[in-house]
């Protein structure tokens, strides 16, 4: 009723028929994808999945890359689906998930709020529908918590967090892509950089782009290596007359970034989930703003290389003391994992 309410007054999305049912992508067990950002999905999601897809169940995902080799599915058509999906409700992934914001009219504050609880519940049943040809690929296929932990949508005032912010724990490989000595998708060595713009909302970690631009081609020069601007021109900024990873080539951009990343000797990174690819990678990254200075801190365990841009010192400098082995690394005991909160999530079974 309250829907149908919500409907008449054109306030939330028509219903949609339930999708046609997909066939399966594949035999045997299969774990919904992570629905949310990169950065989360590298601190906490990936080391927790590793012992169930060792012990042969395999995961949808955006990013396949990621995953130990053959273990992840990626399904363009589920992808379109998705991505559909949200447009329709004007979800974004935030953290672990799609999140509803609520609106910012004239509307009473509860009215909002009921508004936003009532988009995010009958988005999460739309996407749960949109999921179960692939989860019930399998038989006897027993439910796991992935199952309500990946495939739930909150609003942005009642976040759906999973893992507590000291249990960063990094997986027990690298990416197949970056560990390969392949020549495939090789570059020569160069100085990285990004610039993040989230195109929704003005927020304060997006990328000072002149300022940062003349400090990435200043340690170029300082370098004497060439500089390459890695990013997708939705969500970064892509300057003009510089060579860019996505011109590089039509495959899939983060397959051919990790092959770029093997010979990158020095990243200028965003505080953003491509600071914390660095860290799993240990790549050498100058990362562009340091606050809140807590988000790097649980990184510890992942032993990055990395160091905050200082303004007040010559970006030549701090490159030289973060090449020479210089570090931010947090102090001990900082983001330490303990095995009594890991629990059953490292329980392949």
């Amino acid at each position: 009723m309250r829907d149908a309410v919500l409907e008449a007054l054109r306030v939330l999305p028509p219903a949609s028929p339930l999708p046609a049912q997909i066939a399966p992508v594949s035999d045997g067990l299969i774990l919904p994808p992570f629905p949310g950002e990169l950065g989360i999905e590298i601190r906490y999601f990936l080391a927790r999945v590793e012992p169930w897809l060792r012990a042969g169940w395999r995961i949808l995902s955006r990013r396949p890359e990621l995953y130990p080799e053959g273990s992840a599915i990626c399904d363009e058509t589920l992808t379109e689906a998705e991505e559909a999906l949200f447009a329709r409700f004007g979800a974004v992934r935030l953290a672990t998930g799609p999140k509803i914001v609520r609106p910012a009219d004239r509307r009473p504050k509860y009215a909002r709020a009921v508004l936003a609880r009532a988009k995010a519940q009958r988005l999460q049943c739309e996407w749960r529908h949109l999921l179960r040809p692939y989860l019930d690929s399998g038989a006897d296929r027993p439910w796991t918590r992935w199952d309500r932990d990946l495939t739930t949508v909150s609003t942005a005032f009642a976040v759906h967090q999973i893992w507590r912010p000291g249990d960063a724990l990094p997986p027990s490989y690298l990416p197949p892509a970056f560990a390969s000595a392949s020549l495939e998708w090789a570059h020569p060595d160069h100085v990285g950089v990004q610039f993040r713009r989230l195109a929704w909302h003005d927020d304060g970690r997006n990328s000072a782009v002149s300022t940062v631009l003349a400090e990435a081609e200043a340690v170029a020069r300082h370098l004497s290596l060439p500089l390459l601007v890695y990013g997708d021109p939705d969500g970064c900024s892509m300057p003009a007359g510089h060579c860019t990873t996505a011109s590089l080539g039509p495959e899939r951009l983060l397959s051919r970034e990790l092959g770029y990343l093997r010979s990158c000797r020095v990243m200028m990174a965003p505080n953003s989930g491509w600071a914390d690819l660095m860290c799993w990678l240990r790549v050498p990254v100058l990362i562009e703003r340091n606050e809140p200075l807590w988000v790097f801190d649980m990184m510890a365990p992942f032993r990055p290389r990395l160091l905050w841009r200082r303004p007040d010192v010559p970006v030549e400098a701090q490159v030289d003391e973060l090449l020479d082995g210089g570090t931010a690394l947090p102090k001990l005991g900082v983001g330490a994992i303990g095995g009594a909160s890991l629990d059953d999530w490292t329980v392949g079974r």
